[in-house]
């Protein structure tokens, strides 16, 4: 990477944190300096925050466009300011936003995403330890995973995919004019164009960045009061956020708050496209989870209490025995290998 993209590359990173940061609602005197600071130092800064803010302006008028209820917050202006964005807050931040490739990522509860009526849905599966590439008709491409299904509908306004099961690898060719969402398990992604990853298994669904800028949202409301399937600006104001780089993940469980963000080496994402499988001390519940993918013998726990259980390993995603063999190597279970389905118990 040259030195201005590296340079530009950081000032996105700065400005998407920064952004994240004065929309949390938590905002001091000593952040609203600092960020006053960061801000005047160089006109760099100011065109890549008013591209997230152009972002935040078109978003309410895009979501519809996927099917979706939720309203964006009231955006928030910092006070002071206006004159420091000037024409940088117009056309011009609205190319910048498109250059930067920046997403958007909105974890809803249930029943904010409906199925998109209109175009008639293209469906993709793929068998068990089959890895598909595939053409979507705006020229972006989709790498599906191993016994995955995907839903994908293209309109005048906007491109959605359903990621209704397993894991997919998205390339999406940046287009303003017509936002990409992918769906998955109650999770709505945005994007105008940048590469990620998406896996949705046993109710979690994990977002990987490889390229682009990621915010994700969970709002942070009772049930109760998003019974009738639409978010209230008081709803979006008050909800988590995690705003993710090139070489981030962030998991998400409707039934939990949203994890940290984590940071792991760039060759370890989507590794699985390879045919390779890694993990840093993840629970066997998703390991497996996993291999049931790749495996007509399916894995099984005689309790969940197995499932918690964790594992740092990096294998051959055809290699069944070397995983079973340390999980028995690592914990006290016992591995009944039978020729149909493969049983995890308790050690004797």
């Amino acid at each position: 990477m040259t030195g201005d993209a590296t340079r530009a590359a950081r000032i996105r990173r700065e400005a998407g944190a920064w952004h994240a940061a004065m929309q949390s609602g938590e905002v001091n005197a000593k952040t609203r300096a600092e960020f006053e600071s960061w801000l005047r130092a160089d006109r760099e800064h100011q065109r890549a925050y008013g591209a997230f803010e152009e972002m935040y302006r078109d978003l309410g008028a895009l979501l519809p466009m996927a099917g979706v209820t939720a309203r964006p917050a009231g955006r928030r202006r910092v006070s002071g300011f206006a004159g420091l964005f000037g024409a940088a807050w117009g056309a011009p931040a609205a190319a910048a936003f498109a250059l930067v490739a920046l997403a958007v990522v909105i974890v809803a509860r249930p029943g904010l995403i409906d199925r998109p009526s209109g175009p008639a849905a293209q469906v993709y599966a793929t068998a068990i330890a089959e890895i598909s590439d595939i053409s979507l008709a705006d020229g972006s491409t989709v790498t599906l995973g191993a016994r995955s299904e995907m839903k994908a509908v293209f309109a005048d306004d906007y491109r959605r995919v359903d990621l209704v099961s397993g894991e997919a690898f998205f390339d999406v060719v940046a287009d303003p004019e017509r936002p990409f969402f992918v769906a998955a398990n109650n999770t709505l992604i945005r994007v105008i164009g940048t590469r990620f990853d998406v896996k949705s298994a046993r109710g979690l669904v994990k977002v990987s960045v490889l390229e682009g800028v990621v915010e994700v949202m969970k709002p942070d409301a009772p049930p109760e009061a998003l019974d009738d399937g639409a978010l209230t600006d008081s709803a979006i104001a008050a909800a988590q956020r995690r705003v993710l780089t090139s070489g981030q993940i962030v998991r998400a469980d409707r039934r939990a708050d949203l994890s940290g963000v984590e940071t792991v080496a760039g060759g370890r994402l989507s590794q699985w496209r390879t045919g390779r499988l890694a993990y840093e001390n993840a629970p066997l519940a998703e390991i497996v989870s996993d291999l049931n993918r790749y495996h007509a013998r399916q894995i099984r726990f005689s309790s969940r209490d197995i499932g918690r259980l964790r594992l740092t390993i990096s294998f051959a995603a055809h290699d069944l025995d070397q995983v079973l063999d340390a999980m028995e190597a690592l914990h006290p279970v016992a591995v009944e290998r039978g020729s149909r389905e493969i049983r995890v118990t308790p050690a004797p």
